[in-house]
């Protein structure tokens, strides 16, 4: 993600070509810059007493004879966008306040992001792949808010004992807990009712146990309304056992028609889209495993695939796919809507074929030459062993399910 950041920021500065960078802490350099009315600075940096900032990138404007601010974030302009608006405009207020308590003449206060409507051409257009929102009213109206918290959090970091009484994450599923969860919230076992499935999505639910002092997932009352996925679990946890339905075991498996095929993309999310007809943060699929059961007491068979080539893998990738799976039968996947979005964006970006972090991270820095290569050489050999997991713990679960 901070890598992501990072090549998201220095992209954007393009849209203010020729500033000045300042290094990190440089604040008397800043302060020299800001006085000479350099007109574009990037990570331009400020200090008070008691808070430090520095800002993405400040652009003077002689019309009003200030600076303009211009906070970039490697996010898109998507369906979340509300709900990081609020985020967004924390951050920036931060920032606004800082720079006036040091004196710094500000105007505009800008969002600067990833439209997630953009498509690439064969070349990156930077002025369309970025929108530029003005977060002025939005930080002004922000402005107290933020300086109850900023206060707020000082006082809690000067502290030289550490505070009594469960953190905020209580409230929060498991997933989204803080590193020091445990050492704030004791009382919280190690299976909680913060790992009853999508808890966490059901806010009013963790809320009504946490408030009844109900912390072990065994001790949720029988009446207490659930999900049938979170009842299961929670009956499970309390009587020690498997819950187990046969029947609807048998009706999943008598959909499947044979040969089936347990099928698994690895893909790569990049920011900024690398290549003809893709967007920001749009999926880049460059490796499959496929494992194919021709007949129940048949012999796996295995295919895969991994592209390791400069330029667009989808057209290669497509053309392995096609060789390797079966005309007919049943496709297995472990999170369908995933491999099929990849699919339809496929199809989109390659019409011909529409008929028919780890891994990422790895596969990332093979193709961008970061890795030597003989490393890359043992990356790949990893990377096809990982990815043939996938698709063979499937056929695994199945073989259990059948058994059941």
């Amino acid at each position: 993600m901070i890598e992501t950041g990072n090549e998201v920021d220095a992209l954007a500065r393009n849209l203010f070509p020729g500033g000045v960078e300042v290094g990190r802490g440089e604040i008397e350099r800043t302060r020299r810059l800001l006085e000479d009315r350099s007109p574009v600075l990037y990570q331009a940096a400020f200090e008070t007493e008691r808070f430090s900032t520095a800002c993405d990138i400040l652009v003077f404007n002689p019309a009003t004879t200030v600076y303009d601010l211009y906070e970039v974030k490697a996010s898109t302009s998507g369906d979340d966008k509300a709900a990081k608006n609020e985020l967004y405009t924390d951050d920036i207020a931060f920032q606004a306040n800082i720079l006036r308590e040091c004196n710094v003449p500000l105007g505009v206060l800008h969002l600067v992001r990833l439209d997630s409507n953009y498509v690439r051409g064969d070349e990156l257009d930077v002025r369309s792949l970025f929108s530029i929102e003005d977060f002025t009213n939005r930080v002004n109206d922000a402005q107290a808010r933020t300086w109850e918290r900023m206060n707020s959090a000082f006082e809690f970091l000067s502290r030289t004992v550490q505070p009594n009484g469960p953190c905020d994450c209580i409230y929060k599923g498991r997933s989204a807990h803080c590193t020091t969860f445990e050492a704030s919230n004791p009382d919280v076992p190690s299976y909680s009712v913060h790992d009853i499935s999508r808890i966490g999505s059901s806010k009013k639910r963790l809320a009504n146990l946490i408030d009844l002092h109900i912390l072990a997932i065994q001790e949720v009352p029988d009446y207490f309304e659930l999900s049938d996925i979170q009842s299961r679990q929670v009956l499970s946890a309390k009587s020690g056992r498997e819950v187990v339905d046969p029947d609807a075991i048998e009706v999943l498996l008598s959909g499947y028609q044979f040969p089936l095929a347990f099928f698994d993309y690895e893909t790569y999310p990049a920011a900024i889209p690398r290549f003809r007809g893709y967007g920001p943060f749009d999926q880049i699929p460059f490796q499959f495993s496929l494992d194919v059961l021709p007949t129940p007491d048949g012999e796996v068979q295995h295919f895969e695939f991994l592209d390791t080539k400069a330029g667009s893998p989808d057209v290669r990738l497509m053309d392995a796919l096609q060789a390797f799976m079966p005309p007919r039968g049943s496709i297995v996947t472990w999170n369908k809507h995933f491999e099929i979005g990849i699919n339809k964006k496929l199809a989109v970006r390659e019409p011909q074929y529409a008929a028919f972090l780890d891994a990422s991270q790895t596969w990332n820095a093979m193709v961008t030459g970061d890795l030597a290569a003989d490393e890359a050489a043992a990356k790949r050999a990893a990377l096809l062993t990982y990815c043939s997991l996938d698709t063979r713990a499937m056929w695994e679960i199945w073989r259990v399910l059948t058994r059941l």
